[in-house]
C-alpha cells in the first residue's frame, strides 16, 4: 500500500465493508485524545476527581473498541497483534503471580496501543486523515494556549490539582501557580541554594 493510497477512495488498499469503521474512530480516537483535557476541566471547576474516573474513561474507550474490533473480525494481518496482547497477557498473569498482586498497568498500556493500532489498520485512510487533522488542532490549540496564555491555561486546567486527585503525586510548592514547577538540577544541587 502506497501513501497516496490513504486520499483516494476508490483505492482497494482497504476492503469496502471495512470503510464504515471509520465511523467508530472519528469518534473514539478524538475522545482518547482529549479525555484527560476534559477531566482537568471537571476537576478544577465541577467536582474532584480522582484515579477511578480516569480508569472508568479509558476502559469505557476499550470496550468500545473492542468489541466492534471482535465483532469485524480480525484479518490475517492483525495476528501478530493479537499474539502480543496474549503473551503480554501472560507475562502479566505470572508477574502478578510471582508477586502476589494484580498488575493491571502494564496490560493497560499494551492493550490500549494494541487496540488503537488495530483500530487504524481497520480504517481507511480518509477518516485517518480526518482524526490526524482533528486530534493534531486540538492539541496545537492546546499547547499555543499554554505557551502563551499560560495563566488562562492553568485557571482552565490546573493540572497540579488534576495530577494529584487523579495519579496521587503530592504537589510540591509551586509559588501560588497551577502548573508545575520547573526546577534546575544545577540549582537543587547547589550548596548555597
Amino acid at each position: 500500500m502506497s501513501i497516496s493510497a490513504l486520499d483516494d477512495p476508490h483505492s482497494k488498499s482497504v476492503p469496502e465493508p471495512v470503510r464504515d469503521r471509520g465511523r467508530l474512530v472519528r469518534v473514539v480516537v478524538p475522545l482518547a485524545v482529549m479525555y484527560n483535557g476534559v477531566l482537568a476541566i471537571v476537576n478544577a471547576h465541577m467536582m474532584p476527581l480522582g484515579f477511578s474516573h480516569v480508569a472508568l474513561v479509558e476502559i469505557s474507550l476499550l470496550f468500545i473498541s473492542l468489541p466492534c474490533l471482535l465483532y469485524r473480525g480480525l484479518s490475517q494481518e492483525s495476528l501478530p497483534i493479537v499474539t502480543l496482547v496474549g503473551f503480554f497477557a501472560l507475562v502479566m498473569l505470572y508477574t502478578s503471580a510471582a508477586n502476589g498482586m494484580l498488575f493491571v498497568d502494564f496490560f493497560r498500556n499494551v492493550l490500549i496501543i494494541a487496540v488503537f493500532c488495530q483500530l487504524g489498520m481497520m480504517t481507511d485512510g480518509r477518516s485517518l486523515a480526518f482524526v490526524f487533522r482533528i486530534c493534531c488542532g486540538f492539541i496545537l490549540s492546546v499547547l499555543l494556549v499554554e505557551i502563551f496564555f499560560t495563566r488562562i491555561y492553568e485557571d482552565l486546567f490546573y493540572p497540579a490539582l488534576y495530577f494529584t486527585n487523579t495519579r496521587g503525586l503530592e504537589q510540591v510548592a509551586f509559588g501560588g501557580r497551577r502548573s508545575f514547577r520547573m526546577q534546575s538540577t544545577s540549582r537543587a544541587a547547589s550548596p548555597s541554594g
